[in-house]
């Protein structure tokens, strides 16, 4: 059975919303903001996906600004997609994560949790930049669709192809 489709932005942009209530205030104020689209996803990999970009917004928040340090603080989401698959960039100017951080040994369970969606149930990759000359960039690539393989992509993406 074929899972319905749903515009991404539509989860995506409420989604940032409440994490930006959520995590903003006066006192420290955070910026954030979404670039590109991710497109139209089944219901069984954006739902996936809303949940694991929801934790990393929050996790750059957290452990980016610690104690209302920010000032100009921003987060960004940034996306760019294939017939294949989504790329998306969570991107934030805080203190970073430090450079030998390692996600199989020092994550904690959000990452954990991550993790374990990203490459177990989505079938993508997560990597950890650090920022230069500061701040944090996860790099997230998820297939569009689950166990489907490219040829299944190419068709569908040229229709009109003989």
């Amino acid at each position: 059975e074929v899972a319905d489709d749903v515009p991404f932005e539509d989860l995506v942009r409420p989604l940032v919303r409440v994490v930006e209530e959520g995590f903003s205030s006066p006192e420290s104020p955070v910026r954030f903001s979404v670039v590109g689209d991710a497109g139209t996803l089944p219901t069984d990999v954006a739902t996936p996906f809303a949940v694991v970009l929801s934790e990393l917004m929050q996790n750059a928040v957290e452990h980016g600004f610690p104690s209302g340090e920010a000032t100009d603080a921003e987060v960004s989401i940034e996306f760019a997609s294939t017939a294949q698959h989504v790329d998306a960039w969570v991107r934030d100017n805080g203190r970073g994560v430090a450079p030998d951080f390692d996600l199989g040994e020092q994550a904690g369970l959000g990452l954990t949790i991550v993790r374990s969606l990203v490459e177990n149930d989505l079938g993508g990759s997560i990597r950890f930049d650090v920022g230069h000359p500061q701040g944090t960039t996860v790099h997230l690539r998820v297939p569009r669709r689950a166990g489907m393989g490219l040829a299944a992509e190419v068709g569908r993406a040229n229709p009109d192809r003989s």
